[in-house]
Parts: structure tokens; C-alpha cells; sequence
């Protein structure tokens, strides 16, 4: 007699199964082994004619050697350091004669999930998954002024419309530097930080059909909430409201709620967010790029093609090669730009931005600037990129306009900040010149639209995600990304989960 047809008998002779719902597989090879350690100990009980679920709790019925065999599965530490753990409230799940399932504290599994002809094992059921807590590691800011530490945490199960991600990498944005730098930007210690970030969906909430654990996705900080006027009127471009999810990211040492940078907190080993802020990507696309079009990326090519679109055969002009600025001229090299300049202090960023796209390179440490732009473009620039941040930077854009040019700004200024613009000059002036200046928000994204269209442009190999990544670290190496940020030349460091 085989599994299958010992459970068959044992059903039709009215005897009941006890399924054992095991913990999260903490990696393919695990599963294969909790799989069979609950298959043998399964044959053994059916051959015996022993029904597990008719012996009192704590008889003594189960042998030693056969619990082993199951806890050697579910206590498994994996090899990237997480222990899974099934909630309290929701451990075994006993299908009766009557078909009937328990329910604890208002916890109910679907009979339909974990009824099947292999005793119940083939696969977790999604069900079982949302009622899951996690335990793993994050890099955080617990107070003002204090170094990032990485500490152990918990995270509860995704909630209504939410998705719990296990992050495969994320990138180190001068965002997050800024949070530290700036005392947490408003934000409650302590500080979850990341923004980032890619991975892959570990479990779902209630409500949630769009995605599947397994699927690829990257983090998008602006989820268009669908109610603020912006969205009512058609325009989710311009949404203020972003979505988000329920804090569910405790400190293990306390229990504290982290607030997560941006609605993401991808310094994690995993997070929980909107479903609508999970972008699900093709499976060929690379996570540890991926990674970076969820807020340098989509920022500079959104600027060139969402908030101030670059024409064909258009004079471009960007001051600031960092990250976002390489990618505001790959932006401009997608559109067509005829004439792309890149202004920096930096030899060395300058070489890049060369290399990324730009046809003239302009070193601030050795000229004027904006005549030097006005020079090379014969009579300024279409569009003028700022991408620093520095109150005198916006103003050298607008000044390096042709008639009728628009300026951007990107860099996030300092809480202080404030630029003062020449309104009269009759070349150079705002007002003579007809001049317009917008500000770029993460690109001006709609996240669902554009994080796989850029997928699709790096596949194509229109889009140079693998030159931007200078760096790889661990989850440990963050203070030291920073660092590198503030001293050193490096476009994006990346972690590698």
C-alpha cells in the first residue's frame, strides 16, 4: 500500500488526518528535507494504522526519533541567517471526518488550501503564510546623531492589501545619508532605513491577487493613492497621497515600531509594503540592478522624460554627475537629445557622465560655468538639469537657458535653503529670458508604467544599470557606504542580501 492510498483508507474507514503545516523553507534544499522527514513519519503511521489526530495531547504516541525528524526541519537556520517561525496562534491546522476546521482567536485556514492527495505537504498554502512571523536583521538610526547599528528584528504578517518582500538588494541613496545627516527629516526614532529596494514576495495579504510569493518585484516609494485630487482628475503623476502599509517592523531587543525611510525600509532583511508599491518584474531581470531604478534611476530619466520632456535634436545641459545625474543624461541620450553638457568638480564624475552619454563635459573647478554652457551650446541650452541640490546651482541653470528654456531642479536642498534669481538681466534673466523652472519628484513616476518600461530599456541594453553599481557590501557595511558617499567618488553601493 502506498501514502496515497493509506490516506484514502484511512479517510474512507472514518479515521481523521492531522496535518502538520510546516515552517517557511528557509531555502529549496530544506523544504526537500521537511517534505520527507513528514512523508516518512507520515508512511510509518499509516502502515501502523495509527491516526495521530484520536491520541490524546501528550500520549507519548509519537515517538521521539519521529519528532526529531520534524523539528530537524522546522528549526533549520538558513543559510542567510533567518529562523522561520509559525505565528503562535496558528501552528497545526486538523481536518476532520465532518470536514470542519478550527479556528483560534478568529484565525480560519481554507479547508480547500490543505485537502489534496498528498496528505496536505505538497505546498504551504498562501493562508498559512499571512498568519506568519518573521524574524531577521535591518540597519537602523535609533536616535539623533547616532551611527546606523544593525540589530535583530520582527516582522508580522502583511496586513489587507499588503505584501511581505524578502529583499535581495538594495541600493545606498544619498537619501538615506540625508535622513542620518538631517537628524531623521521629521521622521520617529527609530529609523528602518532604505528605499531602494528589490526582492521577492514572500507572502501576501488578505485581498491581494495581483501578486504570488515568488514573483520579482522592486519597491516604489510613490504609490499613487487614487483619492487626493491629483488622481481624481486623472493625473496620478502628480499624486501627494502615496500609499503604505501598517508598521509591522519591530525591534527583537523592545519590540519598537521602526518607521521605514520613504514608506519602504529596504536596509532589512525583509520588509512589508503596499501591494501597490511592489512592482513585479520580468524573472530575466536582474534584482541587484533592478534595484536601482526605484529612486536614482527612475529620478533622473523621469526628469527627461515625465517632468521637463526632452525633445528630439534638444541642447541638454546637467550639473551634478552623481548618481541621478548619470542617470538625467542616459535619460537624455534616450531621448534623442542632440547636445548633452555635464558640469561637475569632479575629473572623475566626469569621465563617467562621458561615458553614460554626455557630448561635452564642462569641469566648474576651472571655468565659469554658465558661460561656458552658453559657449558650447551657441546660445544656451533647451533644458537645464540640477541635480545637487545647492541653492547656486539652480541659479547657474537658469541661467544657462536658451529663450524659452526650462530648468529643473532634483537635488534635495537643506531645510534652510533658498535661492535667490536674476529676474532682469536682458540675456540671462528670468523674466527676459522666459524662463521656467520646475521641481522633480522621483521622476514624476507612475511606478506600474515606468519601472517596467526601464526594465525593458536595460534588457534591450538601451539602459546601463551594471555601470552604476561601484560597489557591493553587506548589511553590516552601510556606515562605511555612507562614508563613502560624503569622501569618496561612487555612483551607487548596493547591498546584497
Amino acid at each position: 500500500m502506498n501514502l496515497y492510498e493509506a490516506h484514502t483508507s484511512q479517510i474512507q474507514s472514518g479515521k481523521r488526518t492531522n496535518l502538520v503545516l510546516l515552517e517557511a523553507p528557509s531555502s529549496p534544499l530544506t523544504a526537500g528535507r521537511e517534505r520527507k522527514a513528514l512523508i516518512e513519519v507520515a508512511g510509518r503511521r499509516a502502515a501502523s494504522g495509527a491516526c495521530p489526530a484520536e491520541q490524546s495531547e501528550g500520549s507519548g504516541a509519537e515517538s521521539g526519533s519521529e519528532q526529531a525528524e520534524l523539528d530537524s526541519g522546522r528549526n533549520r537556520e538558513s543559510s542567510d541567517g533567518w529562523k522561520r517561525r509559525p505565528s503562535p496562534k496558528h501552528t497545526e491546522a486538523y481536518l476532520t471526518r465532518s470536514g470542519k476546521l478550527p479556528t483560534q482567536k478568529g484565525v480560519r485556514v481554507s479547508q480547500r488550501s490543505i485537502r489534496g492527495p498528498h496528505l496536505g505537504i505538497s505546498r504551504r498554502p498562501a493562508e498559512y503564510n499571512r498568519f506568519m512571523a518573521y524574524e531577521g536583521r535591518a540597519a537602523m538610526l535609533l536616535e539623533p546623531g547616532a551611527p546606523v547599528v544593525v540589530e535583530e528584528i520582527v516582522v508580522d504578517p502583511p496586513g489587507p492589501g499588503e505584501v511581505l518582500v524578502k529583499m535581495a538588494a538594495s541600493g545606498v541613496c544619498h537619501t538615506d545619508l540625508h535622513v542620518k545627516n538631517m537628524n531623521g527629516m521629521g521622521m520617529s526614532f527609530p529609523i528602518l532605513l532604505g528605499h531602494e529596494g528589490a526582492g521577492y514576495i514572500e507572502a501576501v495579504g488578505e485581498g491581494v491577487t495581483s501578486l504570488v510569493p515568488g514573483d520579482p518585484v522592486v519597491i516604489a516609494y510613490r504609490a499613487p493613492c487614487g483619492e487626493c485630487p491629483a488622481c481624481l482628475r486623472g493625473d496620478p503623476r502628480r499624486c501627494w497621497m502615496a500609499l503604505r502599509a501598517k508598521q509591522r517592523i519591530h525591534r527583537k531587543n523592545g519590540g519598537d515600531l521602526l518607521t521605514q525611510v520613504l514608506r519602504c525600509g529596504t536596509f532589512s532583511t525583509h520588509t512589508v509594503v503596499h501591494q501597490k508599491a511592489a512592482i513585479k518584474m520580468p524573472k530575466e531581470m536582474p534584482l541587484d540592478k533592478a534595484c536601482l531604478l526605484a529612486c536614482g534611476v527612475i529620478t533622473g530619466v523621469g526628469a527627461t522624460l515625465n517632468t521637463a520632456p526632452v525633445w528630439a535634436g534638444a541642447k541638454v545641459a546637467v550639473i551634478g554627475c552623481g548618481g541621478v545625474g548619470l542617470s538625467v543624461i542616459q535619460g537624455a541620450r534616450i531621448a534623442h537629445a542632440k547636445q548633452i553638457i555635464a558640469v561637475d568638480l569632479s575629473p572623475v564624475k566626469l569621465e563617467w557622465a562621458k561615458k553614460f552619454g554626455a557630448t561635452d563635459v564642462v569641469d566648474a573647478t576651472t571655468c565659469d560655468p554658465v558661460a561656458k554652457v552658453r559657449e558650447l551650446s551657441g546660445e544656451g541650452v533647451d533644458f537645464a538639469y540640477e541635480a545637487v541640490g545647492l541653492p547656486k546651482c539652480i541659479d547657474q541653470a537658469v541661467r544657462m537657458l536658451a529663450y524659452a528654456g526650462t530648468a529643473t531642479h532634483i537635488g534635495l536642498p537643506e531645510s534652510n535653503a533658498s535661492v535667490t534669481l536674476d529676474l532682469g538681466d536682458m540675456d540671462t534673466g528670468f523674466y527676459w529670458n522666459k524662463a521656467k523652472l520646475c521641481v522633480c519628484h522621483c521622476g514624476d513616476a507612475l511606478p506600474s508604467n515606468d519601472f517596467p518600461l526601464l526594465a525593458q530599456l536595460y534588457l534591450q541594453g538601451k539602459l546601463d544599470l551594471d555601470g552604476m553599481v561601484t560597489a557591493t557590501i553587506g548589511l553590516d557595511d552601510v556606515e562605511e557606504a555612507f562614508e563613502a558617499m560624503e569622501t569618496g567618488n561612487v555612483i551607487r553601493s548596493v547591498i546584497l542580501f
